[in-house]
């Protein structure tokens, strides 16, 4: 196992909060030449990390092939949230990441990423509001996928019309911080 420095954690800050920013970037795992990793909790290797923010950050860019990069997605305000749930048994256990996001409208667009997006492998960004802490969904190795959707226009005019997408993967951590550039489609707003 890696000689981690441990520390003292715990978040002090005067107005914590939750919530999402209501962008999401997601990309096709086919768009990447090398997908980065936090550093490893076992072994000595040379990419071994040495403290707690190493088991949890990917410091390295992701490497797309020529022309391609992250698509976003903008979704309703304050209806995405992330879950990161230890699972398995004793001795063997992974985190399973959730992340349902709201997309309003029932354009064809929005009916044709449904489609889309419904059996890809993907690595999905979103940033946290109140840190502006970019967060990773998907590797190499597991990629995320769309766990469930659900188109709804409700009967009353004001009632809702969007679509609800549920990003999952799993992964020994939970959803890491990235901290490094976001990279757009060449044509993405």
């Amino acid at each position: 196992m890696a000689d981690i420095k441990l520390e003292d954690i715990g978040f002090a800050s005067c107005e914590p909060t939750g919530a999402l920013v209501n962008k999401v970037y997601y990309a096709p795992l086919d768009y990447f030449e090398e997908i980065p990793t936090p550093k490893d909790l076992c072994g000595d290797s040379a990419n071994a990390a040495k403290t707690l923010d190493e088991l949890a950050t990917i410091a390295t860019p992701f490497k797309f092939k020529t022309g391609k990069g992250f698509h976003p997605i903008t979704t309703v305000t304050e209806t995405g949230e992330v879950t990161s749930t230890q699972i398995g048994e004793r001795n063997r256990r992974l985190f399973e990441n959730t992340l349902p996001v709201t997309v309003g409208g029932s354009s064809a667009k929005i009916l044709g990423f449904a489609r889309y997006i419904k059996n890809q492998n993907l690595i999905v960004l979103f940033q946290e509001f109140d840190s502006g802490n970019m967060r990773v969904l998907g590797s190499q190795r597991m990629p995320a996928w769309c766990e469930a959707q659900e188109h709804k226009i409700e009967a009353t005019a004001e009632g809702n019309n969007s679509l609800v997408t549920t990003f999952k993967d799993k992964s020994k951590y939970p959803a890491p911080i990235y901290s490094s550039d976001v990279v757009l489609f060449p044509d993405a707003p």
